[in-house]
């Protein structure tokens, strides 16, 4: 029998904590890579993408809080056994855990060290790199699921407020006719760019793994929703570097955002602003990294019955540095991944999936109604 989120850890987490992870979960990273991909498919039109990306996260979002407040208090691992039986429900459940979560994890292991690598410490092994962000997001991954709720809630409202000043900093030098016409192109370049931004919205899909610690679960539609809608503009502001470099110049740089800050000048005030980000940043990816890990920890001691998922800490730090430093080597690599493999894989996992539990449970008439009430 699958082992209760409950027993692994009895930690819970408000709606508003649920919110604040959600959303440093996912812009931690898409706003480092998104600016630069999406201008390569949309150019000009890259906020327009934005838009349409955000209706089809509200529709992923949708199918993802359906299935997790029809068992609010199973996990993702939980859920597909329940639905599709013992067994393949357990085959389904490991090759999401393996082939999302687990992948998901050194993926973004593995970005933090080419990023720091190839910006910053160019001398440094990627070992070294991507071992300290494992050493210490471990740590925290120990402490349980209200610690890192905690502390995202302390760090996240830093990290908007940076997010909006540089987005103020950057209006004047923005030209509008960078802008303009609109879908010269037709509707295909800006779908195309939709279709790689919706694959980092919907990580989102990490709440079918989280709803079990939400101590008010009917709040999670309202929270996802909004945590959608707050992305959207976050996501709106690195587009701000298409009206300051043009759609093609932003289309080949590597990082946009972290050109556009750069190139902010308030005389010596703020000159090295992009050390700022950078450490804003660092603190995002690392977040990011706890919440993963601990998410990999919670459904490999549901799959494989360890009573106490901090024993799974050390192996699951060990697997995923070396398989990081393996398959995440360059920042070339990285990015063409990122833009062309991952939105497939990424509409299977959080989107395809899900929606198959969800009807399947639905026709069978399979449901599990919390009755638990308690105090946000």
């Amino acid at each position: 029998m699958t082992l209760d989120a409950f027993k692994l850890d009895p930690g819970k987490i408000s709606s508003r904590q649920l919110m604040f992870i959600i959303i440093t979960f996912i812009i931690s990273t898409a706003d480092i890579f998104l600016p630069n991909i999406v201008a390569q498919q949309a150019g000009r039109d890259s906020w327009i993408s934005i838009l349409i990306a955000l209706a089809e996260a509200l529709v992923v979002a949708a199918v993802a809080v359906a299935l997790g407040l029809r068992f609010p208090r199973l996990t993702l691992v939980q859920i597909s056994q329940k639905v599709l039986g013992k067994w393949l429900g357990w085959i389904l459940a490991f090759i999401f855990v393996n082939a999302f979560f687990l992948s998901l994890f050194f993926l973004i292991v593995g970005e933090f060290g080419v990023i720091i690598k190839s910006s910053f410490l160019q001398q440094t092994p990627l070992i070294v790199l991507n071992g300290l962000l494992i050493i210490i997001a471990a740590y925290a991954v120990y402490q349980g699921i209200e610690t890192i709720a905690r502390v995202t809630e302390i760090l996240m409202p830093l990290g908007i407020g940076v997010l909006f000043l540089v987005g103020l900093l950057v209006l004047p030098e923005v030209d509008i006719n960078n802008y303009l016409p609109i879908m010269e192109e037709g509707i295909v370049p800006v779908i195309n760019g939709s279709y790689r931004l919706v694959s980092f919205l919907g990580e989102g899909i990490i709440i079918l793994m989280l709803i079990p610690y939400v101590n008010q679960p009917q709040k999670v539609p309202s929270t996802i929703s909004w945590s959608m809608i707050i992305l959207a503009a976050f996501l709106l502001i690195g587009v701000l570097a298409i009206g300051m470099f043009g759609p093609q110049q932003t289309a080949n740089m590597t990082f946009p955002a972290l050109q556009m800050v750069r190139r902010i000048q308030i005389g010596d005030f703020l000159e090295h602003l992009d050390a700022i980000i950078m450490t804003i940043w660092v603190g995002g990816i690392y977040i990011k990294s706890v919440i993963i890990y601990y998410i990999c920890c919670i459904g490999y001691a549901q799959l494989f019955n360890v009573k106490h998922y901090r024993l799974l800490i050390p192996p699951i730090g060990i697997v995923v540095t070396a398989i990081s430093i393996e398959y995440v080597s360059n920042i070339i690599g990285l990015i063409d991944y990122i833009a062309n493999a991952l939105p497939g894989q990424a509409l299977i996992f959080e989107f395809l999936i899900p929606l198959l539990l969800l009807v399947v449970a639905a026709v069978r008439g399979i449901k599990e109604k919390d009755d638990t009430k308690s105090n946000d």
